[in-house]
């Protein structure tokens, strides 16, 4: 099962990585620099944007030009206020050069444009058009995982996300992973059940590890929960098991699963809006939490014990916490606030929890 189904899964993961999305605004970027040659003042209302935002370097580094000469006359810092900016226009108004544009390199833009009123924005537009640049290029520089943003070539799709190529010692662990998951399975579902049971609770469990395996690797690339994986693999892993559940009489778990499921991403959901307003900003993706009803509710619907939500929780976090260490100690200029995926260890963290409860059995 770990031999073969790895190498097919690594596959799947690597399709599904250059799947994730990938947000890219070029009109925007146009428009806006398009807007501001017209009215350079208007800068100091986006002085957050950086050359790495934009899609095409050129119109970054156009950009580049135009904030030099800006940041010469304005304040600035990381969180600039409205009525700061409001003043720095002001300031900019007075004080920009009359030859601004010819110091400007502008070759990017179509010059006509640049000169008439055409697809000029106004001032909401134009905030709203750098927010789009802005969180797009956070996207590419801030949250690529281990993946590469390749160019395509391609004017309605600029950009693609590569998939990295695992190491021998990923492979191993996914080996290691694929081969736990199945011994754990079998084993759990022979205990809960026998025959039609047994294996309807064992397929389960194997769908939901096939998945696990997927999404861990497409996370460490991307940053991403794939969806459409997590409702084939998720819906696939719940449906075997309310077939097993229901062949044995037993669907009272699947709703105390459910129910078990739910208190808990509930619990973790008020945590991490707790975070999100004393630190500004959240503590978990909304992938970590469309990850939870599948890989706690599952085996809780399987072994009929609700408390395994808080076992398999606890496990995570644990293995979470040590990931990240590992990652502190080898990975130069990672530190708190460095975005780390958290859901390899929500994916397969159940394996662990599954395995030591059968051995302590």
């Amino acid at each position: 099962m770990a031999a073969v189904g790895v190498p097919v899964l690594v596959r799947v993961a690597a399709w599904r990585t250059q799947k994730q999305p990938m947000s890219c605004h070029p009109e925007a970027e146009v428009l806006l620099l398009r807007t501001l040659l017209k009215r350079p003042q208007d800068s100091a209302l986006v002085l957050d944007l950086e050359a790495e935002h934009f899609v095409d370097p050129a119109r970054g580094s156009l950009w580049s030009e135009m904030k030099s000469h800006c940041m010469k006359y304005v304040e600035h810092g990381d969180e600039t206020t409205r009525e700061q900016s409001l003043g720095n226009r002001d300031t900019l108004t007075g004080k920009l050069p009359e030859n601004f544009k010819e110091m400007l390199t502008v070759d990017v833009l179509n010059a006509a444009a640049v000169e008439g009123d055409a697809d000029i924005m106004n001032e909401a537009a134009m905030v709203v058009a750098a927010e789009k640049i802005y969180s797009s290029g956070l996207d590419r520089t801030r949250y690529v995982g281990n993946s590469k943003v390749v160019r395509t070539g391609d004017p309605l799709v600029p950009l693609m996300r590569d998939a990295s190529r695992p190491t021998k010692a990923h492979i191993l662990v996914y080996l290691l992973v694929m081969f736990a998951g199945t011994l754990v399975s079998l084993s759990v579902g022979t205990a809960m059940g026998s025959g039609v049971v047994a294996a309807a609770y064992a397929a389960s469990m194997l769908v939901l590890l096939s998945g696990g395996i997927v999404w861990t690797i497409v996370d460490l690339d991307t940053l991403y929960i794939d969806v459409p994986t997590l409702l084939l693999f998720g819906g696939g892993a719940w449906a075997l098991t309310a077939i097993g559940a229901f062949i044995a009489g037993t669907l009272a778990n699947v709703l105390t699963a459910l129910t078990a499921t739910l208190v808990v991403v509930g619990f973790v959901f008020v945590m991490s809006l707790g975070h999100a307003k004393l630190r500004g900003k959240p503590g978990m993706g909304t992938g970590d939490f469309m990850l939870m009803p599948a890989t706690l509710g599952v085996p809780v619907a399987v072994t009929g014990m609700w408390v395994m939500t808080n076992w398999i929780l606890l496990t995570s976090l644990i293995l979470g916490i040590l990931g990240w260490v590992v990652k502190y100690l080898k990975v130069q200029d990672f530190g708190r606030g460095t975005p780390y995926a958290f859901g390899p260890y929500l994916a397969c963290g159940w394996v662990l929890t599954l395995g030591l409860w059968r051995i302590t059995l």
